[in-house]
């Protein structure tokens, strides 16, 4: 951690004012440019998926979208601050590290957006098995990597009916205060199988009657 605090402090405290004013304030927006475009996506997405705007006809139909999707971009701007929250927490209180839990947050995302995606390209398909599809995928990972088994027991919750499960492993060893399991198989292998699991989910899953699928 201290390696990422020293070109900040250095910026401060070696350049110029002006030049080191220049520089945070280009690194100030190029984060609002990310968060801002995340924001946006993330309310087009939701708005698209919810009220159907390729219907939208008249003005006040338009109107009415574009109030929704500016209250979508404060609702997923809170969502992301709870977040950001629940993590700080998590590293200060729980010690728990955060990059390796970035980093694997992925296996619980890609494999159903892949999925998603091909479907949407074959242009066919259910949204009720893309739905059930990307919920089973999502369970599946939970059970795979440890991300909400350490936050449990560090809550104070017990854990230990998790080496009854097939994908876990007991772990002798408990002098270190860690879980008494580990993952039996590794949490990359996760991505093909929620992509296949979502991608097989939103082909073959039986479509209402007098209803399209995508």
């Amino acid at each position: 951690m201290e390696e990422m605090r020293f070109f900040p402090a250095w910026i401060v405290s070696e350049l110029p004012p002006g030049m080191s004013g220049l520089i945070l304030a280009g690194v100030f927006a190029a984060a609002i440019s990310s968060l801002d475009s995340i924001l946006a996506a993330l309310s087009q997405t939701t708005v698209s998926l919810l009220y159907q705007p390729e219907r939208a006809k008249s003005h006040a139909h338009h109107r009415s979208l574009m109030l929704k999707s500016k209250l979508w971009v404060v609702i997923w701007g809170v969502i992301l601050t709870a977040f950001t929250l629940l993590m700080r927490y998590a590293k200060d209180e729980m010690n728990i590290p955060i990059l390796p839990l970035a980093f694997g947050m992925t296996a619980y995302t890609m494999g159903p957006l892949l999925g998603m995606f091909v479907v949407a390209l074959l242009g066919k398909g259910s949204f009720r098995g893309l739905l059930i599809g990307s919920l089973a995928s999502f369970l599946l990972v939970v059970f795979v990597r440890l991300d909400v088994w350490v936050l449990v027991q560090r809550a104070g919750g017990d854990v230990s009916w998790l080496s009854c499960l097939p994908t876990y492993l007991p772990v002798p060893d408990q002098t270190g205060g860690g879980l008494p399991v580990r993952p039996a198989l590794n949490f990359v292998w996760m991505w093909p199988m929620t992509f296949v699991l979502t991608l097989v989910t939103g082909l073959f899953w039986p479509r209402q009657r007098g209803k399209a699928g995508l």
